[in-house]
């Protein structure tokens, strides 16, 4: 106490005292008094303030509570836990237990199988009499289960019991929506995962969405989701390729178009949420940002799967030609050797969901179609395809185009690629699991010459190589091996490959 008070005196002085003493200056002799008494009042004032808290201070130290506080401290000090020897640190990471619960997938000894996806395709009532042929190519009726959401019934017609069952969809009236842009049927399509989960239908390890123009193949799709565990909240697709659409979208946004896989932990965390979600979300333009905003508020990622693009390469160096098996309907001959960072960029022959047709807009490599007539290919079209025991063989058939006459005026004395030939057959050969590893080699070929019954030697060739291929989900991963025969071999008259 007497510290604290000598302090005090001795900052009384400073209170009085200044460097400049404004009140001395002959300016201001007729108010000398006046600054006398201010100094005098500050100097109370602060006196009195600290008074005032040392008081308070030495109170609150020496008070009853305060003491006893002390004494709790001091016994708490004195106690035996503090008298134990010093523990070491441990120098290494324990190697944790193995969990009490293993998950479900460990313990399910049954291999995934069609059986165990449940399809929900969103279509319309208006399109499905065409959209539904596009369903038939890859629907295996006695073999997967799903159905098709339409917002009205359809007439039933011959032949429908090879697609998927015609579900109604509920009111979806009751939501609101109002983005200017886009249309309310996006409220009712955004329902159909929890539609489907709430059918309660037995053995379901995964929802597959995807709309009614989407062609899966099923058999790769069953591929891919076996790399993950069915026991989680799983949410597997891909964004789109449009820069736009993604940056309007999200970037982590799957959308239906492509396909959307949720696993049933997801679905079953998303039944009894989603219809408050997407109430919260009425400036949505979709179906697919609405599913991607209730996923985003239970904190699951998307698990992007892009796929694989199919683009098998192959040359005749003595005809120079360069033979291009692109996304497997069309087979590309182009009269000269191309080289394969060339040909892997998709043509652009399409345009992006906002009219856009420009290489910039899209997440590919993408080049402008061959401008030259004497450049661009032959193509030949997808016919037929069937199976060889456990491979695939598509037949292409040529295509009449109107400048091929132009084509042999203007390029000559170069005719255009194979003349006699208006036929392509492609055997696809099933690859090991380490297909991918044959990307580190280079290509090998064997040509010769094919002789015809009557000895003439043909001008084609007979190719047989090992391709690297680069595949799109909905196609099969395969060796291709074009083969070319002699017109003789076939009723129709053409050359096969």
């Amino acid at each position: 106490m007497r510290l604290i008070l000598t302090v005090m005196l001795s900052f009384i002085p400073y209170l009085y005292s200044s460097p400049h003493r404004p009140c001395s200056s002959p300016v201001a002799r007729p108010r000398l008094r006046r600054c006398r008494l201010s100094r005098l009042a500050t100097a109370l004032v602060a006196t009195s303030g600290l008074l005032l808290a040392s008081v308070a201070w030495l109170s609150l130290v020496f008070s009853p509570a305060t003491s006893r506080c002390w004494h709790l401290l001091r016994d708490w000090e004195d106690a035996h836990i503090w008298k134990h020897p010093h523990i070491p640190t441990q120098t290494h990471i324990p190697v944790p237990h193995e969990p009490r619960n293993r998950s479900l997938w460990e313990e399910e000894e049954e291999d995934l199988s069609l059986n165990h996806l449940m399809f929900g395709i969103a279509g319309s009532s208006q399109l499905w009499e065409r959209r539904k042929e596009l369903v038939r190519l890859w629907w295996r009726p006695s073999q997967m289960r799903g159905h098709v959401w339409l917002e009205e019934q359809v007439s039933p017609e011959e032949g429908d019991d090879s697609l998927p069952p015609i579900i109604v969809s509920e009111d979806s009236s009751r939501f609101r929506y109002t983005n200017p842009t886009g249309h309310p049927s996006g409220l009712r399509i955004s329902r159909i995962a929890m539609e489907s989960f709430r059918l309660s239908l037995p053995g379901v390890r995964w929802f597959i969405l995807g709309d009614d123009d989407t062609i899966f193949n099923v058999n790769n799709l069953l591929a891919v989701l076996t790399k993950y565990d069915p026991s989680q909240m799983v949410y597997v697709g891909n964004p789109s390729e449009s820069h736009s659409a993604n940056s309007y979208f999200s970037h982590n946004m799957a959308f239906g178009g492509g396909g959307i896989a949720i696993s049933y932990p997801l679905a079953q965390a998303l039944s009894p949420i989603h219809d408050d979600c997407i109430d919260r979300y009425p400036k949505l333009y979709g179906s697919d940002d609405r599913l991607h905003a209730c996923i985003t508020e239970l904190g699951v990622p998307l698990s992007k799967e892009p796929g694989f693009h199919q683009r098998s390469i192959c040359y005749d160096h003595t005809h120079k030609l360069t033979f291009s098996i692109s996304l497997g309907y069309v087979v590309q001959v182009f009269p000269n050797v191309l080289l394969p960072r060339d040909l892997e960029r998709a043509e652009l022959t399409f345009s992006a969901w906002n009219g856009i047709r420009h290489p910039s807009e899209f997440d590919l490599d993408i080049k402008f179609p061959v401008s030259s007539l004497c450049k661009k290919p032959i193509l030949f079209f997808l016919n037929e395809v069937g199976r060889e025991g456990n491979a695939t063989l598509g037949t292409y058939s040529r295509s009449l185009v109107k400048d091929d006459l132009k084509r042999k005026l203007l390029c000559f004395p170069r005719s255009p690629p194979l003349p006699n030939v208006e036929k392509i057959q492609v055997l696809g050969l099933p690859l090991s699991k380490n297909w991918h590893l044959l990307m580190i080699l280079p290509f090998f070929f064997f040509a010769a010459p094919i002789r015809r019954p009557d000895g003439c030697v043909a001008d084609q060739l007979q190719l047989l190589m090992s391709l690297s291929d680069l595949q799109l989900g909905s196609v099969e991963r395969s060796f291709w091996v074009p083969r070319l025969v002699p017109n003789e071999h076939f009723n129709d008259g053409g050359y096969w490959i």
